[in-house]
């Protein structure tokens, strides 16, 4: 049996794994939180969350209000030429502006009508998909995430109703007790409670999510600045010059874009992990390398400063 803590990680490494992106995994999981606190608001600890295959379940009572699928189009079996990740949601609505809501969102979304007799009133199922590993800015993506903000008034009213009897009381026990994961609320927690440029986790950051105060100073720690460097996702061929020639990259700084300063800095990281041992210090670079490492991410930081250069 594993321990709380232990499952806890687990759980962490699992979503990890399906995207390195902390804003993927915040999405995901912050449902989840948003639509429990729904519960909790209405004075009621009915619900419970299961794990369901690749994602989770919530139950308030005895009726589903939220499920979430992670799902993977396989590049191996598709024409595409690199796996697509995708999180899919189911969202129970109901109340007076669902009909508008519904008819709204079919050209967009599947909506299935729904039939829990312990809701009571007219309630739908609506299907959000939400891509996953790719930029905030992706019209799909924004797409999805503006639906998943427009049904949530709708939502809220559905578990309000879900959290109470057909005679009005309150519901305090839930359905689904025994199947609930406590370790994946903690984890839930954990990840929407981190910031974007931790430097405790090496999460890849968009440049489009990229703040100055995720950025270390160029006098932080080398431990703070090694994490840094690790958040950009060099191995991708979007990062068009990620072979540059390590010293060429601090000289041409100012002609090189924000990925590939990115880029140079992931490079320089790494060369330093892997010389280890081999003449290089476990505290970090040797002073000139150093000093060549904190001239990239001023640059970074001026670039990110100034959105206009991006």
């Amino acid at each position: 049996m594993l321990s709380d803590d232990t499952e806890v990680e687990a759980l962490v490494k699992a979503y990890r794994e399906v995207s390195p992106y902390l804003s993927d995994r915040q999405l995901v999981l912050q449902q989840l939180l948003t639509s429990a606190g729904y519960c909790e608001a209405e004075g009621s600890s009915a619900w419970s969350v299961t794990l369901s295959g690749s994602g989770y379940r919530l139950n308030v009572g005895q009726v589903e209000v939220l499920t979430n699928r992670l799902t993977c189009m396989d590049s191996k079996t598709s024409d595409l030429p690199v796996d697509r990740w995708f999180s899919d949601f189911r969202i129970l609505i109901s109340g007076p502006e669902s009909p508008e809501l519904v008819s709204t969102l079919a050209e967009d979304c599947r909506i299935e009508p729904m039939n829990y007799k312990s809701v009571g009133g007219p309630h739908w199922c609506v299907h959000i998909t939400v891509p996953l590993r790719v930029p905030p800015s992706d019209p799909e993506r924004e797409k999805a995430r503006s639906d998943m903000a427009a049904v949530q008034s709708a939502h809220r009213h559905y578990v309000a109703n879900a959290a109470h009897t057909s005679t009005g009381k309150l519901r305090q026990k839930s359905s689904f007790a025994r199947s609930h994961c406590a370790a994946l609320i903690t984890c839930a927690r954990r990840e929407t409670s981190r910031r974007v440029g931790s430097p405790s986790y090496p999460d890849q950051v968009w440049n489009d999510e990229l703040t100055v105060e995720a950025i270390p100073a160029v006098d932080a720690p080398w431990h703070d600045i090694s994490m840094f460097a690790l958040t950009t996702k060099a191995y991708d061929p979007a990062c068009t010059n990620g072979d540059l020639e390590l010293t060429e990259s601090v000289e041409r700084k100012h002609e090189l874009s924000l990925s590939e300063l990115r880029t140079a800095l992931f490079n320089r990281q790494r060369l330093w992990r892997w010389n280890v041992g081999h003449g290089e210090s476990e505290e970090g670079p040797a002073p000139a390398e150093m000093d060549k490492i904190r001239q990239l991410l001023d640059e970074v930081r001026n670039r990110v400063a100034d959105r206009s250069s991006v």
